[in-house]
């Protein structure tokens, strides 16, 4: 992503202006009303190379024949789009501004009474700092949603079966000299046995900041014991308080999931996470286990002292 930017929630104009991405990059003010044309820059800026695509648009196939590319571009468009066309309708409607500080931390913030709430949208990949500062004895508060995936590989082993399964049906069907007629009304997938039908389900199924229940059934023990929280199913939403710049150790963290609440034993940040393998004793690259996951949660965050 670009430099960061802060958006105006004020009335959106009646006519829609020009927007340039270069705007987005100077860190310039963007009206809601140009917050598709923001989402668009964003996700051009992962294309090749990390680069800025011109307004003549370089050709999308260079990016969909990268396969990085893909996955990364997939997490960010799901993101974004969740952002701009649920997220942002959560916020409350005296909401005045919001910050963008890059993407898997962004925080929406309101004032309130007795503290501060703010909504976050929290990545799957390891480790990230809200920008949400807390105080010991600071009462917190979490209602989150969204789902993840932590088995990308599956999940993309479970559409080429079942590409592979239809293109196999399609061909009995052109074989048998059947295909001319029923093209235009033939759907592989009424084909599909109940063997096949098992082949092409992931392993892993999605999961909400619970976590997946299918955890004690598929994980390996040894590894399991390894992931940031081996009490609580793989993919359950995380939270810990330390320092900016830090990387939350295995006895900061505490269970959020769909609902939680905190007192804060210690002054810092907010950071969240997903529970899953972490290689402490790895320094050179202990979120090994993290680069397969997608998808993203959102997280409304209260924060008030203590009384």
């Amino acid at each position: 992503m670009g430099q960061p930017g802060q958006f105006s929630m004020g009335a959106a104009p009646a006519v829609r202006q020009p927007f340039a991405c270069s705007n987005f990059r100077k860190r310039e003010h963007i009206s809601l009303d140009n917050l598709e044309m923001v989402i668009t820059c964003i996700a051009h800026s992962y294309s090749p190379n990390n680069a800025l695509m011109t307004d003549n648009h370089q050709s999308w196939f260079s990016v969909l024949s990268d396969w990085p590319s893909v996955a990364r571009l997939a997490v960010v468009l799901a993101l974004l789009f969740a952002v701009y066309y649920g997220v942002v309708q959560t916020l409350p409607k005296n909401t005045q501004e919001f910050n963008i500080k890059g993407v898997g931390s962004i925080v929406f913030a309101q004032e309130t009474k007795h503290g501060a709430e703010y909504l976050a949208i929290v990545h799957p990949q390891g480790w990230q700092e809200t920008g949400i500062a807390v105080k010991e004895g600071d009462n917190l508060s979490f209602e989150a949603g969204g789902d993840i995936n932590i088995d990308l590989g599956g999940l993309v082993h479970s559409i080429a079966r079942r590409h592979e399964i239809e293109e196999n049906i399609i061909g009995r069907e052109k074989r048998a000299g059947r295909w001319p007629k029923e093209r235009d009304t033939f759907s592989p997938d009424d084909r599909f046995t109940p063997q096949e039908k098992n082949d092409i389900k992931p392993l892993w199924m999605w999961s909400d900041p619970d976590g997946t229940d299918a955890t004690g059934e598929l994980s390996i023990p040894a590894r399991r014991a390894a992931s940031i929280m081996s009490s609580v199913n793989y993919g359950t939403l995380l939270g810990a308080i330390r320092e900016t710049g830090a990387t939350p150790q295995r006895s900061d963290a505490f269970k959020i999931g769909k609902r939680g609440n905190v007192s804060a034993n210690k002054s810092g940040k907010l950071y969240f996470t997903v529970n899953d393998v972490w290689a402490y004793d790895d320094p050179t690259f202990p979120n090994k286990f993290f680069v397969d996951n997608v998808g993203f949660f959102w997280v409304k965050v209260t924060v008030s002292a203590a009384k």
